[in-house]
């Protein structure tokens, strides 16, 4: 307070008020109730001045969407999840759309006002584009859409779990969940690949389960028909190099005999990939050549174990990284199993010191053919659930009309993406943003978008690609 008041005031009253405020965004108001004393005739006036204030100022930051919700493909039953990356002045609102009609919270939706998006079990009728609105008190921000496309390509048994999926460590997006057994994990974690400090999957940041050092139980066992004696195990995971030892990602399913221990796919701390064995007398062997992994990026390793109806043949295991393949040998017959256990992922032992990130886990009870691992590619190519397997199916026909102002495009088959461009010369296509809905009936399954054209458009070209 200074000490000398202003031109026409006699002094200043220093006053402090140190409680009571409403908290942001409230608005607070401070009221003076100024009289005069005694019989002063004139008017008193009062000035006053913030010298120093020490309260919770705020500058409000409307909504900013930094990433939009993910494309993606997913099994009819399985889940699908949306969420987006969003800055601005908590708190924070949100509103998720379908097909940009508001969603509501019943059936199969779950979160459509919150951060996270959950449709499950999924039908070809939640085939559609997905957006947010995000709001708060000084303005609100819509995504991009997002499209999801439900598809049922699988005649056999098959299993997809994620890294962490509604707080649950390799959650099923399709299938059983995995068993299990008597898991202690005191190195392990869940969260984003961007809050591990790893590199972003598919130009984002993914849910993954970080695996560290493990003790005290057996691992995830897959569930698997005992007489299922195929199987194809992929896995998209991040690794990093250890100076302490090696880790077991998979134990096979093999029945053993007096000269050859359980087949074990193992990640020595130098990153390579190993398929070993043990020999009579306890040595381990490699059954393949070694293949190392990339430490600055995502790997795509799959595992096919293929029985031929030939009891004279022996069974055969290939293994590829990143869509090549490793190596293969002849097994042991798998005429047994300890129960309906497709094998063992992660389990501990003494050798555990390699860091592991996984994103996504499938498991088929069939051999897949080696054309399919070689379309996959790696994790930075194409996601685990964009490629379709091989099943003679051409790419649609693509029907455009105008019927009330409104295109209607229509084609067969549910997984196909709609591209379109203004300019056919440039040969630059872009998914469309157009709405779309997934229909069963007697003709099978459908797919038709319906929108109105801008005033402003111009001449627009369509096309259906093949999902990747």
């Amino acid at each position: 307070i200074v000490s000398t008041p202003p031109a026409g005031y006699s002094g200043w009253t220093p006053f402090h008020i140190q409680g009571g405020f409403l908290a942001f965004p409230a608005t607070n108001v401070l009221y003076l109730r100024v009289r005069n004393l005694g019989s002063i005739p004139n008017p008193t006036g009062v000035r006053l001045e913030f010298q120093e204030a020490t309260v919770g100022c705020h500058v409000c930051a409307p909504p900013t969407i930094t990433v939009s919700p993910r494309s993606r493909w997913r099994p009819w039953s399985g889940v699908a999840t949306f969420s987006a990356g969003v800055s601005g002045t908590p708190p924070l609102s949100y509103q998720w759309y379908f097909n940009g009609q508001p969603l509501t919270n019943g059936g199969a939706v779950s979160g459509a006002n919150s951060a996270n998006l959950v449709v499950s079990p999924l039908q070809f009728s939640h085939s559609g584009q997905y957006s947010v609105v995000v709001s708060n008190a000084c303005g609100s921000a819509r995504s991009r859409p997002a499209a999801l496309r439900v598809y049922r390509w699988f005649t056999w048994n098959w299993g997809w779990w994620t890294g962490v999926l509604n707080g649950r460590p390799l959650g099923a997006l399709h299938g059983s969940e995995l068993h299990v057994s008597d898991i202690a994990a005191p190195g392990n974690g869940m969260g984003s690949s961007e809050e591990f400090g790893l590199p972003p999957l598919h130009g984002q940041a993914v849910p993954v389960f970080q695996i560290g050092s493990v003790s005290g139980g057996e691992g995830w066992r897959i569930p698997r028909d005992a007489s299922a004696s195929s199987y194809s195990l992929l896995m998209d995971l991040h690794a990093s190099a250890s100076t302490n030892g090696s880790r077991v990602l998979f134990v096979l399913p093999f029945t053993t005999n007096q000269s050859r221990g359980p087949t074990r796919l193992v990640l020595g701390a130098d990153l390579r990939l190993r398929l070993t064995t043990r020999v009579e007398g306890g040595a381990e062997v490699d059954l393949i050549p070694p293949a190392t992994l990339d430490e600055s990026s995502w790997n795509r390793i799959a595992l096919v174990h293929s029985a031929s109806m030939d009891v004279h043949t022996a069974p055969r295991l290939d293994v590829f990284l990143n869509g090549r393949l490793a190596g293969g040998v002849r097994s042991l017959p798998s005429t047994s199993t300890s129960g309906p256990d497709g094998g063992v992922l992660f389990p501990s032992g003494p050798e555990e010191a390699v860091v592991l990130s996984v994103a996504e886990i499938q498991f088929h009870e069939k051999a897949l053919p080696s054309e399919w691992f070689q379309g996959l590619g790696a994790p930075d190519t194409s996601e685990l659930g964009s490629f379709q397997p091989g099943t003679g199916d051409s790419t649609p026909m693509l029907r455009g009309s105008m019927s009330g102002g409104i295109l209607v495009l229509d084609w067969m088959g549910g997984t196909s993406r709609l591209q379109e461009t203004s300019d056919l010369a440039s040969g630059i296509w872009r998914d469309s943003e157009r709405p779309f809905r997934v229909l069963e009936d007697v003709l099978g399954i459908r797919t038709r978008s319906e929108s109105e054209p801008e005033a402003a458009e111009a001449t627009r070209y369509f096309r259906l690609v093949a999902p990747r």
